[in-house]
């Protein structure tokens, strides 16, 4: 199944990133259990044989995302990635390359694989990102 498909068949959680603390939560959120990196202009974040282990949070820079014939330039406060914690589900599904330099939060599967436990993953897919909004997708 595409992410596409995923997305229009997935019941959203939309974070209004907007709304001062809705944001201000989701930052210190991903700063206390996300790792912080930078990327070169040009360089890859993620191709599309990359495995769908992680979501990104835009600190600073633009990143272009593209899946299929869709893309957009997604800026700082906005959302993008795949984490799925079954390892064979999706492949390919999209690509993301620093359009200058760039500072992003990214949140791996391993991490939240310790936070949430085995009882917290049994009810849990994954997530897709993509600009504000963020979808779980539930067994």
């Amino acid at each position: 199944m595409t992410t596409a498909k995923l997305l229009q068949t997935a019941p959203p959680f939309r974070p209004d990133l907007e709304a001062a603390s809705q944001s201000d939560r989701l930052w210190r959120w991903m700063e206390e259990i996300a790792e912080r990196v930078q990327y070169q202009c040009g360089e890859w974040i993620h191709r599309g044989h990359d495995a769908p282990d992680a979501i990104y949070l835009i600190c600073r820079g633009r990143v272009g995302v593209s899946a299929g014939e869709e893309g957009a330039i997604l800026r700082a406060g906005e959302l993008f990635g795949e984490l799925f914690f079954d390892e064979s589900e999706l492949r390919g599904s999209y690509l993301a390359r620093a359009l200058e330099e760039s500072e992003v939060w990214v949140l791996r599967r391993e991490r939240m694989r310790e936070l949430l436990g085995e009882k917290g993953l049994g009810a849990l897919r994954g997530l897709i990102a993509y600009k504000r909004d963020l979808v779980f997708l539930f067994k």
